[in-house]
């Protein structure tokens, strides 16, 4: 039997998009975006639905994955992406959640709770993809130095300047959105 050229390309990206689906269900990876899900959310529920857009969105975009690259962390930074895109938009609703609070003290101390996440949210996403990404690793994910260089593929110097400067950082943005609120 004598394939076209475009029918042999056609065969080879279903091969390529199988082998993407089969990877994405393995349950060692599964379990490692299952629990950043969960550091992330919270809530069982959420981190759940967490995972579900993070593998739909994986599915969607698998032809922007790099062969030979490291999936996970791939995943993890989508996975990062759609939580503090979801937050920002939870943002608005949350300011009128507090009302409902019958000591003023609690009200006031869930206003603050949730303007000092709101403004952690907003330092992050002030960082490098890089730098977010190692927070990432070793912050939620709690690899170890060595673990995180291995996963993104560079020197263990590298991880190390790239988190301290990433908690520099937010340590100054975080400080000048505490001053700009004063």
């Amino acid at each position: 039997m004598n394939f076209s050229k475009a029918e042999r390309g056609k065969e080879l990206v279903n091969v390529a998009f199988e082998s993407f689906k089969r990877q994405l269900t393995e349950p060692e990876l599964l379990a490692s975006l299952k629990k950043s899900a969960n550091f992330l959310a919270r809530d069982h529920s959420t981190a759940e639905d967490l995972v579900q857009t993070t593998l739909t969105k994986a599915l969607q975009h698998w032809e922007s994955f790099t062969p030979g690259s490291h999936l996970r962390s791939w995943l993890l930074t989508i996975m990062k992406n759609t939580f503090l895109t979801s937050l920002r938009k939870k943002k608005e609703v949350l300011r009128d959640d507090f009302s409902e609070a019958e000591d003023p003290h609690d009200a006031e101390r869930i206003l603050n709770i949730r303007a000092e996440l709101a403004e952690a949210i907003e330092a992050m996403s002030q960082l490098s993809d890089q730098h977010q990404t190692v927070l990432f690793l070793i912050g939620i994910q709690g690899m170890s130095l060595e673990a995180a260089a291995q996963e993104l593929n560079i020197p263990i110097g590298t991880v190390k300047s790239r988190l301290s400067r990433a908690r520099e950082m937010l340590a100054h943005l975080t400080a000048r959105y505490t001053s700009e609120g004063s």
